[in-house]
């Protein structure tokens, strides 16, 4: 899925089989979710998801969000992980690029990561980067989890 130049998607809540799944882009394929340009303005504000990525969820695939200015602000993952981001495959999620201005702030989850939760990929904020006022029950910013290695799990929390 690719969204180019300006974006912005505000106060959503999308339903998936009866199972709210994230609040405003959702991946389940084997695909990535690719978002904006080098110049865009991308904006995820007051998204509600009742699982997992408060405003995007990459089920197999990377998240890619690209752009001048991105903001990624007040979403929710009520009872799961990722308040703004989710990204389950090995792709990882990448923010931003040289000369972004990035600001990840006042994101939730009942879980982990109250910004970005990241299962078995990297992740990457390029920019000039504001992360604050995120909350979690556990990494308030981002929380990374490889459960590729099933005997010693490694977690990051920030």
């Amino acid at each position: 899925m690719s969204l180019l130049k300006s974006l912005r998607r505000r106060n959503n809540l999308l339903k998936e089989q009866g199972y709210r799944r994230c609040g405003a882009i959702y991946e389940q394929g084997n695909g990535s979710i690719a978002i904006g340009g080098a110049s865009s303005t991308v904006t995820f504000d007051n998204n509600l998801a009742g699982g997992n990525g408060g405003a995007v969820y990459g089920q197999n695939g990377g998240v890619t969000i690209l752009g001048g200015d991105i903001t990624l602000s007040g979403n929710t993952a009520t009872t799961g992980n990722g308040g703004a981001l989710y990204a389950q495959g090995n792709g990882g999620e990448t923010i931003g690029g040289s000369g972004s201005t990035v600001h990840i702030t006042g994101n939730q989850a009942g879980t982990n990561g109250g910004a970005i939760y990241a299962q078995n990929g990297p992740v990457t904020i390029n920019g000039d980067v504001t992360l604050s006022g995120n909350t979690a029950a556990s990494g308030a910013g981002i929380a990374r989890c490889d459960s590729r290695h099933a005997q010693r799990p490694g977690r990051r929390h920030l």
